[in-house]
């Protein structure tokens, strides 16, 4: 009787030293997952105070830039230039300084879609280094986009800054000249939202 009371009695204290080894790991998980966590939200609050200095360093260099009025631009059907195309009216622009990749830019052409449907798809324009008319018409008959899309006939926009590789939102005024510039960062939606909201508000009122 007296081993099998202690058997039992060395069963109780492994399993409570079990439960306690499990309960301290699960607990040190969770200080980990709450490390891990505040670090991460940490590193996104940096992200976005660096975002919006960029932008607002890259808005003072760009804003009142002259766009040439002659560089030319290929819709699906015509090339005209710039300045035919704008003819006096203000245009919410998405430049990708990029050949088009339909998987790189295709939340913002939606977010311009939803932008188009309030406001008029005649205030839009997206412009690419190049798209194919292939690509573009495939844009079109499947209706992922409803506003004009563009490609350089081989020109640039010249704007002067130094991160000239990544795709950016301007407004381009019906004097040619640029204003509200911003680059819509990968994983920083809402911030694009804010911002896309607040220059068509300001710039597009109905």
């Amino acid at each position: 009787m007296n081993k099998f009371i202690s058997l039992l009695l060395l069963l109780v204290f492994f399993s409570v030293s079990i439960y306690m080894l499990i309960r301290k790991n699960s607990k040190l998980s969770v200080a980990n997952d709450n490390i891990a966590f505040l670090s991460s939200s940490l590193q996104n609050a940096t992200t976005r105070e660096e975002l919006l200095k960029n932008t607002i360093v890259n808005s003072s260099k760009t804003n009142g830039f002259l766009i040439d009025r002659d560089l030319k631009i290929a819709l699906s059907d015509t090339t005209l230039s710039i300045g035919k195309f704008i003819n006096g009216n203000k245009k919410l622009v998405f430049y990708s300084p990029l050949d088009y990749c339909s998987s790189c830019v295709e939340n913002e052409l939606l977010r311009l879609n939803s932008v188009a449907e309030k406001y008029g798809h005649d205030q839009i324009l997206v412009i690419f280094k190049k798209i194919e008319k292939r690509d573009a018409y495939l844009l079109y008959s499947s209706k992922k986009v409803k506003y004009a899309i563009a490609s350089l006939d081989g020109g640039a926009l010249n704007l002067p800054v130094s991160n000239d590789d990544l795709p950016i939102i301007f407004i381009i005024n019906e004097d040619l000249k640029v204003s509200d510039y911003f680059i819509p960062y990968k994983n920083m939606d809402s911030l694009t939202d804010e911002f896309i909201t607040s220059i068509i508000t300001k710039t597009f009122k109905n």
